[in-house]
Order: structure tokens, then sequence, then C-alpha cells
């Protein structure tokens, strides 16, 4: 039986040791992988740049009816909140990391269209070298310049992807 060994770094490698047949162990050791290593068929994967979902954020018309459902009935944990230009940012998430966002304006009386995602967020190490890598290689309207949000702890830079939805690149400051 193989075994599959994981590291995750930046700059993420996979490692996939499995044994192999006595046929392929000859051809191994002949090619001078070495006793230490004799029977073992080694599998490397690198990734250029490391990025993960970290939130999809919905604007909500009731924050005290939100909060209940999604904590009370579904179980998600409490994260954090603050207010920017007077929009409440609420989070929720599982133990995972995984969060939703609720946007609330309480001086809105426009009613919620439950289909209009605000965005997609990204979490990256660096927003300045991911936003000029993909306005570089893809050119997408861009939404918002890279900037510090200082409430938040976060640079964030905001672009459209082909169909028009936002994405947010997050990096934690």
């Amino acid at each position: 039986m193989g075994t599959v060994t994981h590291e995750l770094s930046t700059n993420t490698l996979i490692k996939i040791n499995c044994p192999i047949g006595a046929a392929a162990e000859r051809t191994a050791n002949s090619a001078g992988t070495g006793p230490g290593n004799a029977g073992i068929l080694t599998v490397t994967f690198a990734r250029l740049w490391t990025m993960r979902v970290v939130h999809t954020a919905l604007w909500v018309s009731d924050i005290d009816a939100t909060t209940d459902f999604y904590e009370d009935v579904l179980g998600l944990d409490y994260h954090r909140e603050f207010t920017l230009d007077g929009v409440l940012n609420y989070y929720v998430g599982a133990p995972d990391g995984a969060e939703l966002q609720f946007k609330y304006d309480p001086d809105s009386d426009d009613r919620v269209d439950p289909s209009g995602v605000d965005h997609l967020a990204l979490r990256v190490e660096d927003t300045d070298a991911t936003f000029e890598r993909v306005v570089e290689e893809a050119d997408p309207v861009v939404v918002r310049e890279p900037t510090t949000v200082d409430a938040a702890d976060r640079r964030v830079a905001f672009v459209e992807d082909p169909d028009g939805y936002h994405v947010e690149f997050v990096q934690k400051v």
C-alpha cells in the first residue's frame, strides 16, 4: 500500500510515496536513487501561489433574524463584527475558518434581493502582488485598488470576474 505525505508551505508541496513493482524498483536503483529509496516512487507537485475561499458576503434586511437563524438554528459561531460607512459587517463561521459575512444597513428600507451576492473573498498572502498579477494576466474591471481597512485589520482589493461578480483579495495585516 502507498503512503501520502502532504507538506504545506507558501509554495505548497504534495508528495505521494508508494511502493513500486520489482521491475520498476530495479530501474529506480539503477538510476541512482540509492538503496534508501529502493521500492519507493515519489511524485511531487508544486503550487505557485496559495489562495483559499475566506468568506461570502450577503446583504440582509434583519440582522437579528439572520443571526438567530445562522447561529442558533444552524450552529455557526460568531467570529467578529465591525461597522464601516454605517454598514454593520457581522461574521459567523465554521471551525474550519470558512465564514459568512452579513452586511446590514440599518438606515436602508430597500428590500434585499437574495440572488444578489455581494462578493467572493479569497485569502491571499500579499494583496498587492496578487492584484497586480491578476490585472496583468486577465485585465479585469477593477472595482477597488488595494487598500487597508483598519477597522477589519485587512488589506483588500476587488476586481470583477468574467460574469461581473466581485472578487476580493484579502490579506490579514
